[in-house]
């Protein structure tokens, strides 16, 4: 493909559910894109968009949304509206900073910022369904605070992970030490007629 421009009559497949336009020469997408109101996932990888296409922010059931090796540099702060979306790629983009506006997706499961330019993150701990946090290849010096489920990858996340499992484990442990002290120091019960 070498798609320049989304063609108008894709804009009118009420039931399409996945879409790839990956690859191409976009540089934005039709208003006409939001009547797309099935579409669950869409790849729009390595094209020329350097704004987040306002009319995606009309699909509030997209649950995946591929847009690695573009010029995005910001999100806009209506992206919450996309209530169903569960997977986000922004790899190789132009990302200075981490966007403050995903602080408030807290149904993300997957979160990809490979490739940009990001050299402090927050903590994310907020975003308690995140199950995936990949940040390789950026210039941070250590990896972001996240919660105990999600899964890391990036400059020193494997270090990070193994030092949360041990302290995991550390927990469980004295947990279960805590329970047996319990049952030993508990009085045995009473023989029936004392």
């Amino acid at each position: 493909n070498e798609l320049m421009e989304v063609p108008e009559a894709l804009c009118h497949l009420p039931r399409l559910a996945y879409l790839y336009l990956g690859r191409n020469g976009l540089q934005g997408l039709p208003p006409a894109f939001s009547c797309l109101q099935s579409l669950r996932c869409l790849w729009l990888e390595g094209n020329f968009l350097s704004h987040f296409p306002r009319a995606l922010l009309r699909l509030p059931d997209l649950h995946s949304l591929q847009l690695g090796d573009n010029r995005l540099t910001r999100l806009p702060a209506g992206l919450p509206s996309m209530a169903g979306l569960r997977g986000l790629w922004l790899y190789g983009n132009r990302f200075e900073e981490f966007p403050p506006v995903l602080l408030r997706m807290v149904h993300l499961r997957v979160l990809d910022l490979d490739r940009n330019r990001i050299a402090r993150f927050p903590d994310l701990v907020c975003l308690s369904a995140l199950r995936l946090l990949s940040y390789d290849h950026n210039p941070v010096r250590q990896p972001p605070s996240i919660g105990d489920a999600v899964r890391l990858v990036g400059d020193g996340a494997q270090e990070f992970m193994e030092a949360r499992q041990e302290r995991l484990q550390s927990l469980q442990h004295q947990e279960e030490d805590e329970e047996e002290e319990g049952e030993s120091t508990e009085a045995p019960p009473a023989a029936p007629g004392d």
